[in-house]
């Protein structure tokens, strides 16, 4: 199915993204992916290619604006005691957004609610829906999911840059099966 993962497939694209990550440290990462994936239905390689893209792998990266954390670069300020507002309930949420595995774990969840929300919404739930979802790209109550209602129907907006480039590394990975 769409959802089978095997570890050395995953092992593969991981290093194929990140040629300088450890076996193991891939490895590691691999099982995650497998097991959340296979878990909340969503394509493993659709994982791979969002954190490569995010983050190149790096489980350390916090973005320029100090917003977004981790390998899937997740928003902290919608996550945990950071909804709250600064303190020191918050940065332990960043800090623990900063493990790989947590993060990576976080990160399939946030492509499983929003493909949900994109079919809940628009009734449209493709890789690009919920890439540009999890793109932040829904401006409710006429936006969501890289779509806009129009006269009556959900219409497809141009595709974000950074949607595109996660779509065509899928693409490119999905080759090795």
């Amino acid at each position: 199915s769409m959802w089978s993962c095997k570890i050395l497939l995953i092992v593969a694209a991981i290093r194929l993204v990140a040629p300088s990550m450890a076996a193991s440290q891939a490895t590691q990462y691999a099982h995650v992916i497998c097991t959340e994936t296979k878990r909340v239905r969503v394509d493993p390689l659709l994982a791979v290619s969002l954190t490569a893209h995010e983050s190149n792998w790096r489980a350390s990266a916090i973005s320029p604006d100090g917003e977004d954390f981790g390998l899937g670069q997740l928003r902290a300020r919608y996550i945990g005691a950071c909804r709250q507002g600064p303190g020191p309930a918050c940065e332990a949420v960043k800090a623990s957004l900063l493990d790989g595995p947590t993060n990576l774990r976080m990160t399939i969840a946030a492509l499983r609610r929003n493909e949900d929300m994109c079919r809940k919404q628009t009734k449209h739930h493709s890789a690009r829906e919920t890439l540009s979802a999890y793109a932040g790209l829904s401006r409710p109550p006429h936006r969501y999911c890289g779509r806009q209602f129009l006269r009556g129907r959900w219409r497809q907006l141009p595709t974000h840059k950074g949607v595109a480039e996660v779509l065509r590394l899928r693409a490119r990975l999905s080759r090795f099966r």
